[in-house]
C-alpha cells in the first residue's frame, strides 16, 4: 500500500470510529437522562404559512406521545435566508410537494396558492401566548389543519372560535397585535438561527436537526436509539 493509501484508509478509519462514538455517546446520553428522570427535548420551528408544517405537526406529535420528551413549540413569521432568490420559486413547490406528502397518509391539502407569512402572523402570536399553558400544540395542529386541509381559509373570527373549543377561554385578551409576542416571536426566529437552522419545520432532536415533513421515521428511531 502506498503512503497516499495509508493516509486515505486512516482517514477513513477516523471517521468510521468518531460516527461510532458520537452514536454510542448519544444512546448513552440518552440512557443516562433516562435513567434521572430527564426527557428528551425537541423542539419544533414552524411557520402558519407552511404546508409543510401542516403535513408534518400531528404525526410528529404521534410519535412523540409515544416517547418520553420534552416538546416545545417555536411557532415563526420569519424564515429562510435573507434576501435568498430562489425564495418566490419555493413556495409554490412546497405546496405540490406537501400536496404529495400528505396523499400518502390518505389527506388532501385544500390549498392551490401559497399564503402569505403576513396574514398568518395573527395566528403565530396567538400560538405563542399560549406557550405556558396546556393548549398550546393542539391548537397549533388544529389551527394548520384548517388552514391547509380546511374546505376554505380560515377568518380570525373562526380562529377565535376554534381557540375558545381547546381552550375553554375567551380569546379576546389575546388575539391581538401584542408588541411583548411580536418580541417572542423575533426570539424563535433568533433562536433558531442561532441552533444553526433557517426553516420550517425544522426539528431540534437532543442536538440534531431533522425536517419534519421528511423525517418523522428518523426521529422516532433517534428517539428510541437512546432509550426515550
Amino acid at each position: 500500500m502506498n503512503p497516499l493509501e495509508r493516509i486515505k484508509r486512516g482517514l477513513v478509519m477516523r471517521a468510521v470510529v468518531a460516527a461510532e462514538d458520537a452514536a454510542l455517546g448519544h444512546a448513552l446520553r440518552g440512557r443516562l437522562c433516562h435513567a434521572l428522570g430527564r426527557p428528551a427535548r425537541v423542539e419544533l420551528y414552524f411557520a402558519f404559512d407552511d404546508p409543510y408544517a401542516a403535513v408534518a405537526l400531528g404525526p410528529l406529535r404521534d410519535v412523540l406521545r409515544r416517547r418520553f420528551v420534552d416538546f416545545s413549540l417555536y411557532p415563526l413569521v420569519s424564515r429562510g435566508i435573507e434576501n435568498d432568490p430562489a425564495a418566490a420559486h419555493r413556495a409554490p413547490y412546497a405546496l405540490v410537494d406537501a400536496r404529495r406528502l400528505a396523499r400518502r397518509t390518505g389527506r388532501v391539502l385544500k390549498r392551490s396558492e401559497p399564503i402569505s407569512a403576513a396574514s398568518m402572523a395573527y395566528l403565530a402570536r396567538l400560538t405563542e401566548s399560549l406557550r405556558k399553558g396546556p393548549h398550546q400544540a393542539d391548537f397549533a395542529e388544529a389551527a394548520l389543519d384548517a388552514v391547509w386541509f380546511g374546505e376554505r381559509l380560515p377568518s380570525p373570527s373562526d380562529m377565535r372560535a376554534l381557540l375558545q373549543r381547546i381552550t375553554g377561554a375567551s380569546p379576546s385578551s389575546t388575539f391581538r397585535e401584542d408588541a411583548a409576542l411580536d418580541r417572542a416571536l423575533a426570539k424563535n426566529h433568533a433562536r433558531l438561527a442561532r441552533r444553526g437552522h433557517w426553516e420550517s419545520p425544522a426539528c431540534w432532536v437532543e442536538g440534531a436537526w431533522y425536517l419534519a415533513h421528511e423525517r418523522i421515521a428518523q426521529i422516532d428511531e433517534r428517539l428510541a436509539k437512546g432509550g426515550f
